[in-house]
């Protein structure tokens, strides 16, 4: 597959591009770099990598400091160069009813609704034949 397509200048002068060179070439939406990172940065990793060990004895050494903040700064640096940063972890959400509300969607609300209201007939049914046999056994006492 051949093309004539790219620069519109005509510095080509109709020229076509190989059909390696065009099996190479990237294509829409694709990166040439898709982690962004240079070659030095995968370096820089490794050499951190290295004095990672060193940097938690300091930090263990410095422990006992009365003051070298620098010290615990450059070695808190190389750690988060080597590893990076700890994931904060957030507590988990309260699951109260507005949150579990708000994430229903409108058929589970009227679905849940419905059940409530089926409950609260339930218990008043109930209820109200307890209030009928304590009325009747009153009635009978009398």
């Amino acid at each position: 597959m051949t093309s004539t397509l790219g620069s519109r200048s005509g510095a080509r002068k109709g020229r076509v591009l190989a059909p390696a060179f065009l099996a190479r070439q990237w294509k829409p939406g694709q990166s040439g770099n898709p982690s962004g990172h240079t070659a030095e940065y995968g370096e820089v990793n490794k050499l951190a990598r290295q004095f990672s060990v060193r940097a938690i004895e300091r930090l263990g050494e410095l422990m006992e400091s009365e003051d070298e903040r620098v010290a615990v700064v450059a070695a808190n640096s190389i750690l988060d160069r080597a590893y990076g940063k700890p994931e904060v972890r957030r507590p988990e959400p309260i699951d109260d009813v507005v949150a579990r509300l708000e994430r229903m969607t409108d058929a589970e609300r009227l679905e849940d609704a419905k059940r409530l209201a089926a409950r609260i007939r339930e218990v008043l049914d109930r209820d109200r034949q307890q209030r009928r046999l304590v009325e009747g056994e009153a009635t009978e006492l009398e």
